[in-house]
């Protein structure tokens, strides 16, 4: 599995899916074992959590598959990443890596089926919208 997407919008996304997650214990001793399925599939990333939900986004995918990894961890990685445009996400049968960052994945599948019933998540075009075109193009030299 591969595939790049905009570090804002993954981190919405695994928001998202942790609103949804049923409540864990309360207890200080309880491992934080919360996990989701991290899916690319065509030219959508899915996460699908254990309650039937799923949360999708159209972005790059090079490569399809799917991989279970722990929510919480996922989420305090990424938010270290604030300011990176993009990430791009790989997996294998042990780890998903990111940048420079591999955690520990299972479940690894080279196939996957997007979901029969999911919530998109909308396009962000603000970088559009502020007329900044200029900066994402290469400078002239004179």
């Amino acid at each position: 599995m591969k595939f790049t997407i905009e570090q804002p919008v993954i981190l919405k996304m695994l928001s998202r899916a942790s609103k949804l997650m049923p409540a864990m214990s309360n207890r200080k001793d309880a491992p934080p074992s919360r996990e989701i399925i991290l899916k690319a599939c065509g030219s959508w990333v899915f996460i699908e959590g254990p309650d039937s939900f799923a949360i999708g986004r159209e972005t790059l995918v090079l490569q399809d598959g799917e991989c279970t990894v722990q929510l919480n961890l996922l989420i305090e990685i990424i938010r270290t990443y604030k300011g990176v445009a993009n990430l791009t996400f790989e997996a294998d049968s042990d780890y998903l890596q990111f940048r420079s960052t591999r955690i520990g994945a299972h479940s690894y599948r080279a196939n996957s089926s997007p979901p029969g019933h999911f919530t998109p998540v909308p396009l962000d075009d603000t970088w559009l919208a502020s007329g900044d075109v200029a900066a994402s193009q290469p400078a002239r030299r004179p």
